[in-house]
């Protein structure tokens, strides 16, 4: 069974020019050149080339100051997700429609507090407790994705966080 993962935005597309600072993306497209928002602080070493085709969105909120964001980078037809609120709606329709057989029969909590840390799911069966981390793979060298593209406290601390609750017993999983 073939699931499509449904978009909640029309995606635009044009071509990448440069980055400035973490935030801002220039692109051109409909034949003119602005600058567009971009959620992930990554480094995205590998993707941000001049010249690659991006898709990106239209806000809804009026009152923002870039009304686009940066959704996906296509590496040699191959899209990129690099929206970071993407794999935690991604992580959510694939329980949603069952599409992970382990994860069947469970009851599914988004951003589930352990310790000092906030994992972006949980899955909880009759026999089973399930953790995952969700992340975007933004690290392209030689066409082969690669995770973390850069250094991360955080993620590392979320790694150790489910290496623990591996050990203790429970499932413990990164989606990427």
């Amino acid at each position: 069974m073939l699931a499509v993962f449904p978009l909640k935005f029309s995606l635009q597309k044009g071509i990448f020019l440069a980055r400035e600072k973490r935030f801002r993306v220039k692109v051109r497209a409909q034949g003119k050149e602005f600058w567009i928002y971009t959620n992930n602080t990554g480094s995205m070493r590998g993707l941000l080339e001049p010249g690659r085709t991006i898709w990106f969105s239209k806000s809804a909120n009026k009152k923002r100051k870039l009304p686009y964001t940066l959704e996906l980078i296509e590496v040699n037809g191959v899209l990129v997700s690099v929206n970071t609120a993407l794999p935690n709606q991604m992580l959510q329709f694939l329980w949603e429609k069952s599409l992970i057989p382990f994860w069947r029969n469970t009851h599914f909590q988004a951003e589930k507090s352990i310790g000092q840390s906030r994992l972006d799911g949980f899955l909880l069966g009759q026999e089973k407790k399930i953790w995952v981390e969700a992340k975007n793979v933004t690290l392209v060298e030689n066409n082969i994705a690669y995770f973390p593209d850069a250094k991360t406290k955080r993620g590392v601390k979320h790694l150790q966080d489910l290496i623990a609750l591996g050990q203790k017993g429970d499932l413990a999983c990164a989606f990427m």
